[in-house]
């Protein structure tokens, strides 16, 4: 069973990887749609956490005992695609990519109330803002 899960991740990354070079770059693909950020960029877990969950790959029970240990988590803001089409595209691969999925308003929501809430603590989120209006367009 464990070696036909293997062999399911393989094929969905090799898939993946076709596809990609079939279509170009992410953003030429799906252009004005979705934008990939890092868990890092809506930050730190205690202040994400409502929005993303905790940062460690989803497939853990935990996170790692060792603080420099940092998983790569991505977050995809989308807007203008139904949540299934965007899983579809940007799937999660146990053991090897993890995404978090956020609509585009509720991204843009949460940069808004958690700057509000903390002022220049969060200051980075003006620029998480900036950057996903930037790809997918102003409110």
């Amino acid at each position: 069973m464990k070696s036909l899960r293997s062999v399911v991740s393989v094929v969905a990354s090799l898939v993946g990887l076709v596809l990609a070079s079939c279509v170009g770059t992410e953003d030429e693909a799906n252009p004005g749609r979705t934008v990939v950020l890092r868990y890092k960029d809506f930050g730190p877990q205690a202040a994400a956490y409502e929005l993303l969950g905790y940062e460690w790959p989803q497939w853990e029970t935990q996170g790692s005992g060792d603080p420099t240990e940092v998983s790569e988590i991505g977050v995809v803001v989308y807007r203008g695609l139904p949540l299934s089409a965007v899983q579809q595209i940007y799937p999660v691969v146990r053991g090897r990519q993890d995404y978090r999925y956020v609509s585009y308003d509720q991204a843009v929501d949460y940069c808004d109330r958690m700057l509000q809430e903390s002022g220049d603590l969060l200051g980075h989120l003006k620029q998480t803002r900036r950057t996903i209006e930037a790809h997918l367009g102003e409110p």
